[in-house]
């Protein structure tokens, strides 16, 4: 059978637009707290909460906290998003030279939704991170090499991120 998103219900191209990703690749499909999450090209765009294959707003008169969320990462650069995991209640999100992490605090919606970057790291991206325990690895090249590096949290209140190469010997 055909596969299909969900139709627009409401609204027009204005009031309650198609989904960033229209007419665009998607570099990378998952889940992110009841929502299937997409990446194309700067931005991410989340389903609406429990309706994985809806990407509009249910009514264009308000907005629900169930929404669809379609969020730039922005920065000083281009940063075309390829890989995402779920890591620390947090959507990492791999550009192939910086990290971003989408989060919110308390319930997550097109209201709370924040994108922060939160390292700079040259990333391989046709190998997909890994987490594992504490931990998040991804890979990277080092001239006709590659290496792993180990994403972990630094901080408990105020939750920061940072890498070490796990395989320096």
């Amino acid at each position: 059978s055909d596969f299909k998103f969900s139709d627009r219900e409401s609204g027009d191209d204005l009031t309650n637009p198609f989904p960033s990703f229209t007419d665009k690749k998607i570099n990378n499909i998952g889940f992110f707290r009841n929502r299937l999450a997409l990446l194309s090209g700067e931005n991410v765009i989340l389903s609406e909460s429990a309706q994985f294959f809806n990407f509009f707003r249910l009514t264009a008169v308000q907005l629900l906290d169930t929404a669809v969320i379609d969020l730039a990462v922005g920065g000083s650069e281009v940063n075309e998003l390829k890989e995402s995991q779920s890591f620390n209640d947090r959507l990492i999100m791999f550009s192939e030279s910086t990290q971003f992490a989408l989060r919110a605090e308390g319930g997550l919606s097109p209201r709370t939704a924040v994108i922060n970057q939160v390292t700079n790291y040259d990333v391989t991206t046709e190998a997909a991170p890994v987490s594992s325990g504490r931990s998040l690895f991804f890979a990277f090249s080092r001239g006709s090499f590659s290496g792993v590096r180990e994403f972990y949290k630094t901080g408990e209140n105020d939750i920061q991120f940072d890498a070490v190469e796990s395989t320096a010997q």
